[in-house]
């Protein structure tokens, strides 16, 4: 697997020379995943808050690491608390994002920083449509745009196709807002999420990773 990270064409060609560097990402992810594969939890809940900071974009794992660490670490397989280990991961997080942001809020720039992580006036399919959910709500948007010519809103008929960054306005299906898509990826990872939290096995989280990664992708 590292190899195939490492030695992918998509990232040495076009994401390497870019700027994302998301194969250096995948690797701290993976060795997260393979400290909670070696039962060195409070390891892997740290490098996943290094990721975090590295690449924001990593928090629709988020949830995942949430439950397992919580339902695993933080607690006895019948339940009962740990508190001293609670306050141990917590400690080690916060140290994490105190190192990180530290700097930004003593020079009173985190606003602007959090304005830059969450960009919303990107819009619903960005400049080109992801192969998820919302493109087929678009594509849907655009046949009855054809059908239901007395019903069009006249600033989503060039809203979708245009292929510029900005608000996703559609033409006949009313709009999509962020908190919508929120909800809708909360509620479908809410399914993995219960599941991992009354099996907090290795196997479970994983899957709970993926399905997480997935929905967000789909609906998010």
């Amino acid at each position: 697997i590292s190899a195939s990270i490492l030695l992918h064409p998509s990232f040495l060609i076009v994401d390497h020379i870019h700027f994302q560097y998301n194969g250096f990402m995948f690797g701290i992810l993976l060795w997260s995943i393979l400290m909670a594969k070696e039962g060195n939890k409070l390891a892997s809940g740290i490098l996943f808050a290094v990721l975090l900071n590295f690449k924001h974009i990593y928090m629709y794992l988020a949830p995942a690491y949430f439950i397992y660490l919580l339902r695993s670490y933080c607690m006895t397989p019948q339940g009962a608390p740990l508190p001293k280990q609670f306050l141990t991961l917590a400690n080690a997080v916060i140290l994490v994002f105190a190192v990180s942001l530290g700097p930004f809020t003593i020079m009173g720039q985190l606003p602007q920083l959090l304005s830059r992580l969450f960009p919303f006036t990107r819009g619903l399919n960005h400049a080109y449509w992801a192969p998820n959910a919302w493109a087929l709500v678009t594509m849907l948007d655009r046949v009855l745009l054809k059908g239901i010519p007395e019903i069009i809103n006249e600033a989503g008929v060039q809203s979708t196709s245009r292929g510029l960054v900005g608000d996703t306005v559609f033409a006949v299906i009313p709009n999509v807002k962020p908190i919508h898509t929120f909800i809708i990826t909360v509620a479908f990872q809410l399914i993995w999420l219960f599941k991992l939290w009354r099996v907090p096995t290795y196997r479970s989280f994983v899957c709970a990773l993926t399905l997480c990664g997935w929905t967000s992708f789909m609906f998010g």
